[in-house]
């Protein structure tokens, strides 16, 4: 967009970045470093910072095992940050934070550091496996802050000025509460559609057709997470789930249907490894296929993915061989498994869409295999077949 940018991090991360060596695989980010690479340059966060009004503060927001986040740890790491900006610093967050942290950054600036700062939330929208995309083309901009110079407050929407869609400014907890509701209604949304499938599953229903008339309500739309499949995992929505639960027991008001998302959630996923199991030979020596291993598609990540989690349980056992693909991180081995393939599998669990599955899947399965398919992504290849379970 035209921007100059220094950017920071750890000495480590930064070799590799200058190096054109990134992190996690995004479509298109090795494009877009080539052609602008001009306008970045990557340095040791320990560097000085001057001459700069801008910062933009992006930390990965730390979780636990159970997607609680760790609300010091990140408020620890932007005030080390906080210390090295000037006086009169504007200062935007899009860490994903609990409501009221731009409140106590702001005391904090007022009571100890005293720098004046003017502080920013923009809530990010970098959806793993399409952030350029979601970045540069999104639904809307929010920017939450609790300043009145209208000066710095168009200083930061010029940031998006090339950026054509609706810019909402609000104050800053009207922001942060902005994140925490929309990841909870999606997450909702998912355990929502699982459960329908659940009991569903008790009569003929078609659950694309149904999907298809449910989403056919404006009120509800063609955009709403209503595909049942396995449970929301990543990280990402249960952060803000866990946030708002935590945030209601601090404010003692009890919010039934949210504080039970993630145990819906958890019962999902309890379901899905109890199928599983249920459907294993008794045997030695069984052969699973796997498709699908990170938490979505269109990324290489396996951060609190639920596939990598039954990866884990069921190659832990002994009598149990995985064999993995995943169009993400596998692509080596593909070769080696399309030359394979007509062993005799005993099971396949599929968690996602594979090009490379579907192209041998009519030829190459034999009858006694076992197929579970999280989110009927193939049923129109098994509608007859009394081993496909979805």
């Amino acid at each position: 967009m035209g921007h100059k940018l220094r950017s920071f991090d750890n000495e480590k991360i930064i070799k590799k970045l200058n190096l054109g060596k990134f992190p996690i695989n995004e479509k298109n980010l090795i494009n877009y470093y080539k052609k602008y690479r001009k306008n970045i340059k990557f340095e040791n966060i320990n560097n000085n910072f001057k001459n700069e009004k801008i910062f933009w503060l992006t930390f990965d927001t730390p979780l636990d095992e159970n997607d609680n986040f760790d609300h010091e740890k990140i408020l620890s790491k932007f005030k080390y940050i906080l210390k090295k900006i000037p006086k009169n610093g504007i200062i935007i967050i899009s860490s994903q934070i609990p409501i009221g942290t731009i409140g106590r950054l702001q005391s904090y600036d007022k009571l100890v550091l005293k720098k004046k700062f003017s502080f920013f939330y923009v809530p990010e929208n970098l959806r793993l496996g399409s952030s350029i995309k979601n970045f540069l083309k999104p639904d809307r901009i929010i920017i939450g802050t609790d300043v009145t110079n209208k000066t710095k407050i168009n200083i930061v929407k010029k940031i998006f000025r090339k950026i054509d869609c609706q810019k909402y400014i609000v104050n800053s907890e009207t922001a942060e509460m902005s994140k925490h509701v929309i990841n909870s209604f999606l997450a909702n949304s998912i355990s929502f559609i699982n459960e329908i499938a659940m009991l569903g599953s008790n009569y003929d229903i078609n659950f694309d057709d149904l999907e298809k008339t449910v989403k056919s309500d404006r009120r509800i739309g063609f955009k709403s997470y209503l595909k049942s499949g396995f449970s929301f995992s990543g990280g990402t929505l249960a952060r803000d789930v866990n946030i708002l639960k935590e945030t209601s027991r601090k404010n003692k008001v009890p919010l039934k249907l949210i504080n039970n998302i993630i145990r819906s959630n958890s019962l999902r996923e309890k379901n899905i490894i109890n199928l599983i199991k249920k459907k294993i030979p008794k045997k030695k020596n069984i052969q699973i296929l796997q498709i699908g291993i990170t938490y979505k598609k269109g990324t290489n990540t396996l951060r609190r993915s639920f596939p990598y989690k039954v990866y884990k349980i069921f190659n832990s056992q002994k009598n149990c061989k995985i064999e993995l693909i995943d169009n993400d991180i596998d692509k080596n081995y593909f070769n080696k498994l399309m030359q394979n393939f007509k062993k005799k599998y005993d099971l396949i669990i599929i968690f996602k869409k594979n090009k490379y599955f579907e192209l041998i899947l009519k030829k190459n399965i034999k009858k006694n295999t076992k197929v579970i398919d999280i989110g009927r992504l193939y049923n129109k290849y098994f509608i007859d077949n009394k081993n496909y379970y979805n």
